[in-house]
């Protein structure tokens, strides 16, 4: 199963050294400098190369950079009463490239959606996979993670590290 081998091969890398995080601040570092995003201002600056985004109409709650907490270094997204929206980042793709998309939860409900971009529009034609976060660790974290292959039609992955909590 490809969740299976993606967990293996990521542990693989672990064990030789750090492994190539290839979204722009992917340890959602808020040292420095943030996000221009006005979005949610009320909530405080996003890393930079991340927004933020809630459904119209549902219980918008809070989306927003926490500098403390962090799996093993300090930084972290943080969503709380939110019904439905998300945190995203972007980076460039090759098609048929193959990806491991690997990332960390702790507490409520979420998962992470994979979308796709071709030029700076999104491609709603292509396959758009969510990963589902697992049992957690002795500390607390849940993890996602999976292979997945860049389609054709796509020059931009979306990662949307999603929340949908009820009250």
């Amino acid at each position: 199963d490809r969740a299976a081998w993606a967990r293996a091969y990521m542990y693989r890398l672990r064990a030789r050294g750090s492994p190539t995080n290839w979204l722009p601040n992917g340890r959602c570092s808020v040292s420095g400098s943030v996000s221009s995003s006005t979005a949610g201002a009320e909530e405080g600056p996003l890393p930079v190369g991340w927004w933020r985004w809630r459904q119209d109409g549902r219980r918008p709650g809070v989306l927003r950079a926490d500098p403390q907490m962090g799996r093993d270094e300090p930084g972290a997204l943080f969503a709380a009463g939110v019904e439905e929206g998300c945190f995203g980042a972007s980076v460039a793709v090759v098609p048929g490239t193959p990806l491991v998309v690997e990332a960390f939860a702790y507490g409520g409900p979420a998962f992470v959606w994979i979308g796709w971009k071709r030029a700076g529009v999104w491609n709603w034609s292509l396959p758009m996979p969510k990963l589902w976060f697992h049992l957690a660790d002795r500390g607390g974290w849940r993890r996602a993670c999976d292979l997945i292959e860049v389609p054709e039609g796509a020059d931009e992955l979306v990662v949307m590290l999603c929340a949908r909590q009820r009250e």
